[in-house]
């Protein structure tokens, strides 16, 4: 298999050669993640977080380190990681939840790598033999090497959990595979800590918290423009 038509097959498999798809289904989540913190409000819910965001913020430094070091455990499984970003905003404000979350999240995808690189890395090729697409994608590191590093963290379509223990098995250097994990992560990151506190600032403060909205554009045309620039990648071979 030729490795540009390789990777072209592969992320279309995932429809993200199509950047209207990639684009809906977010939408789809947003709208949903959106209506959940409104039903929440609604319920008076909001009361309740506010009161536990309180008595985090009492513990101080603790406070930030008891949340990380949860998010790093549980992130080492299969859970979705948009309630750890929602749960950041309301327990941490926007600025400290994005900081505390993209800490978090590139410690976690650091000790994945590990994890599958040095200790269980027959059990991991297992289980991505049976995920299809994603075992082709890690495969296709050899032509393309943190490419499908940066292709794949800019679109959080693909499973978390899955690609920190996935990229552990090819021949992709640590500290590389770091720094564009954590560098592409940011906007996926920005987008639903600030979203969330956006949200929140409308139901609890009555107010549009506009220097966010401007963050929130950019991490989606960032995004988009990632899409974009696949597209004419692969066109152009």
């Amino acid at each position: 298999m030729n490795g540009n038509s390789g990777l072209t097959e592969t992320l279309a498999g995932h429809g993200l050669l199509k950047g209207h798809k990639w684009l809906r289904r977010s939408a789809v989540t947003l709208v949903i993640f959106t209506m959940i913190l409104i039903f929440t409000w609604s319920w008076g819910l909001v009361d309740r977080t506010d009161e536990l965001r309180d008595w985090v913020q009492g513990l101080g430094q603790a406070g930030y380190g008891i949340f990380i070091v949860i998010f790093i455990v549980v992130r080492l499984f299969p859970v979705p990681s948009i309630g750890f970003a929602a749960m950041a905003a309301v327990l941490f404000g926007a600025i400290r939840g994005m900081l505390i979350v993209s800490f978090a999240s590139i410690v976690t995808a650091g000790i994945s790598f590990l994890i599958a690189r040095y200790f269980f890395a027959e059990g991991v090729r297992k289980r991505l033999d049976r995920a299809g697409h994603l075992s082709q994608l890690f495969k296709l590191t050899e032509f393309h090497g943190v490419l499908v590093v940066i292709v794949t963290r800019l679109l959080p379509v693909f499973p978390f959990v899955l690609l920190n223990y996935g990229f552990g098995l090819t021949r992709i250097a640590f500290l590389p595979y770091m720094f564009w994990s954590w560098l592409c992560m940011l906007p996926t990151t920005i987008l639903f800590v600030a979203g969330t506190d956006t949200v929140l600032a409308v139901i609890r403060q009555n107010r549009i918290p506009w220097e966010q909205v401007l963050l929130l554009i950019a991490s989606v045309i960032s995004i988009a423009s990632a899409v974009i620039a696949v597209q004419r990648k692969m066109k152009g071979h």
